[in-house]
């Protein structure tokens, strides 16, 4: 079900998905504060987070068409993350167009094996912060918890998918050898 979703959504239009990330962010960034504000929900509360979910939507819509544009469009970037995924390579792979792309994708999960961490680092000291201020609101601890676990499993993650890419680009070299040797 999520891939089809995946799929679907990596056809759309950037205005399309900005829609659908601006829905959601609306959605969750209201529910969020009317569960936590003493007041509840307001008709001020839902243009905040309207507003907030088109930013939102508009800039993480760029920023995803941006990085597939950088892995060859959504065709070939959709093939990548399924090699990936699966460690092995499609037919169709052709080694001067996935090595640079596997080379840089490579290049972003070393990166991550010591940028996760900080970065979850510092939510999760975000949500301390808030939970010190405002004890009483259980979200925080929920955000805490959940950053402290994805800081620690992301570079275990990204671990693994390096040394897949790792092999993947081997594959290709020894391809390119094979080819280069006719």
């Amino acid at each position: 079900m999520l891939k089809k979703w995946q799929d679907w959504l990596g056809k759309r239009s950037w205005w399309t998905l900005a829609a659908i990330l601006a829905v959601f962010w609306t959605l969750g960034w209201f529910g969020i504060q009317a569960a936590i504000r003493p007041g509840g929900a307001s008709w001020g509360l839902l243009v905040g987070a309207l507003v907030g979910g088109i930013f939102y939507g508009g800039f993480m819509a760029l920023i995803f068409r941006r990085q597939q544009a950088k892995y060859g469009g959504p065709d070939t970037s959709k093939a990548i993350q399924q090699a990936v995924k699966e460690g092995s390579l499609p037919e169709s792979a052709e080694p001067e167009i996935w090595l640079p792309l596997l080379e840089r994708k490579r290049r972003t999960e070393r990166r991550m094996v010591w940028v996760g961490p900080i970065e979850f680092a510092l939510f999760s000291a975000l949500c301390v912060f808030l939970i010190v201020t405002e004890p009483s609101v259980w979200f925080w601890w929920l955000g805490t918890v959940l950053f402290v676990c994805l800081g620690i499993w992301i570079p275990l993650w990204s671990i693994r998918r390096a040394a897949k890419i790792d092999a993947l680009i081997d594959e290709l070299k020894a391809q390119e050898a094979d080819q280069s040797s006719f």
